[in-house]
């Protein structure tokens, strides 16, 4: 059971902060979390493996696998030494990760990447950005059954800064699950959930609030 609780505890780390702060793509994600499964969840630090093991471990392509790994070494999660024909890969824990990032690069990190889940201001100030209406469908929203989206979903490296996130329903929430908000509207659009006007306008806000500009609005 304590074993069963660690290995919680490290994807929780993974998922809930190392992967969004170093902004993971889901070639890195995927080689992280399989050498973390076939070492540090073993009780070993590293393991040899050839990169053609590697890349039909983790389902990728020879030149895929290699270069999310190599990736990954320049963001300090593994470190990479030639060994015979294989590679030894030494892998770190997303503590250790984060330990070692330096004072002053974690303090930036910690304010460029504010939780929305964490922060009751935020969401409300995000809810008001919405005027009270999910983003992708336009219902009102109803307290108690309101949900927080991200745009770019962090499974495909999207950023939890409220810049990538929407108020929306339970139902548009669920239908979207982990594509992309864009192929959400136009499916959504296709079901005639919106109007082809209203996909447009969709579109538009999606690209304003990615780039920062739709500011949130202040509470009155």
């Amino acid at each position: 059971m304590g074993e069963l609780k660690k290995a919680g505890q490290i994807w929780k780390e993974f998922e809930d902060y190392l992967a969004p702060l170093l902004g993971m793509k889901p070639g890195e994600r995927s080689v992280y979390s399989y050498l973390v499964r076939h070492t540090r969840l073993e009780g070993r630090r590293g393991v040899v493996v050839g990169m053609a093991a590697l890349a039909r471990g983790v389902g990728l392509g020879y030149a895929a696998a290699r270069w999310h790994l190599f990736r990954l070494a320049r963001k300090g999660c593994v470190q990479v030494r030639p060994y015979r024909h294989a590679q030894a890969i030494e892998v770190f824990l997303p503590e250790e990760v984060i330990r070692e990032i330096r004072v002053r690069d974690w303090e930036r990190l910690q304010r460029d990447t504010v939780r929305v889940s964490k922060n009751r201001v935020l969401r409300a100030a995000i809810l008001r950005r919405e005027r009270g209406r999910c983003f992708y469908c336009q219902q009102r929203l109803v307290e108690g059954k309101i949900w927080f989206d991200h745009v770019v979903p962090l499974a495909r490296g999207g950023s939890p800064e409220e810049k990538n996130v929407v108020a929306c329903c339970r139902t548009c929430n669920r239908w979207k699950g982990t594509g992309g908000a864009e192929a959400f509207l136009r499916e959504l659009c296709k079901a005639r959930g919106i109007s082809k006007e209203q996909l447009q306008k969709r579109l538009a806000a999606i690209r304003e609030i990615l780039r920062g500009k739709l500011r949130l609005r202040r509470a009155a």
